[in-house]
């Protein structure tokens, strides 16, 4: 089966038309580990997983993070935001470059992605997986093949199943014409905003999401790089991602939006809130918690 892309730039879709106040998270905490890969770095680490690689580098004692080897296995976080819109499905965060598989409810696995860049991003809004394709075929659109054109490549208008397809292996359509879900040959690419719109994965990564993944499976892609959860106990943490789709704006206003949409209000340390705001760095910060007896109020 040939696969089509999109022919152009999508029309990206503001948070507010997609169901009004900011999307909810929810704060995941869990003992996480990553086993170095050969030809990985820390920063490439860190970029796939979204993690500041500095936060890797304290976690795990690296005196020298340039100094990591295969098989070796990484300390992460134990803390994560993740959205609070589906029971069953995927749910991308564009700005922090993840997808979520969920089912019944429950946070099935995470991955990293690469999406659509500043010029052609990725669209907003919830779509259905109307096919899934294994060894595809790609039809190069016009426009890209345009693109190819004028950065003085090669101009191909099919490229065939195999070692030189930019799909990859494994293709999950959605229901907006054009775009999709699917592998790559460039791994590396994972983790940025350089796709032509569609969301890319690694090999290991969409093969696992492709048998899990049922046809006409929800997909709901939002926007919202100012995540705000908190855990049973009141601690409350905060995660900052930059706005590479100038979408929301300011982060400072975009806070108060999130707050506002709060069902109930939070105990939070401004000074610590500010930091995160300004830090941008994609790493949940604990911005608050429980008032202790004699906390000034």
């Amino acid at each position: 089966m040939a696969i089509f892309l999109a022919v152009g730039p999508a029309l990206l879709v503001p948070p507010a038309a997609l169901g009004g106040p900011p999307v909810a998270f929810t704060l995941v905490e869990e003992d996480r580990t990553y086993q170095v890969q050969p030809g990985d770095s820390l920063a490439d680490i860190a970029l796939r997983l979204g993690i500041p690689w500095r936060r890797i580098a304290d976690l795990n004692g690296l005196a020298d993070p340039t100094r990591i080897a295969p098989g070796q296995v990484l300390r992460l976080p134990g803390q994560r935001i993740v959205p609070a819109v589906l029971q069953d499905g995927l749910v991308i965060n564009l700005p922090d470059r993840t997808l979520h598989h969920f089912a019944k409810g429950v946070l099935i696995a995470s991955y990293p992605v690469g999406v659509g860049r500043p010029d052609w991003p990725t669209p907003l809004g919830e779509f259905r997986i109307t096919a899934k394709v294994k060894n595809p075929a790609w039809s190069v659109p016009k426009s890209i093949q345009e693109e190819m054109e004028a950065e003085e490549q090669v101009v191909k208008t099919q490229v065939e199943p195999g070692p030189d397809n930019p799909l990859g292996e494994y293709w999950l359509r959605l229901s907006l014409p054009g775009y999709g879900i699917h592998g790559t040959i460039a791994p590396e690419s994972v983790g940025w905003f350089g796709t032509h719109g569609c969301v890319r994965l690694r090999a290991e990564d969409i093969e696992s999401l492709y048998h899990a993944l049922p046809e006409r499976a929800r997909v709901v892609i939002i926007y919202e790089p100012v995540k705000l959860a908190a855990a049973p106990d009141g601690r409350v943490f905060l995660e900052v991602h930059p706005d590479p789709y100038g979408i929301t704006g300011d982060p400072f206003a975009r806070f108060g939006e999130v707050l506002a949409a709060r069902p109930a209000p939070v105990p939070l340390d401004y000074a610590k809130v500010q930091v995160a705001l300004w830090a941008a760095d994609g790493f949940p910060r604990l911005v608050g918690g429980p008032r202790q007896p004699g906390d000034p109020r």
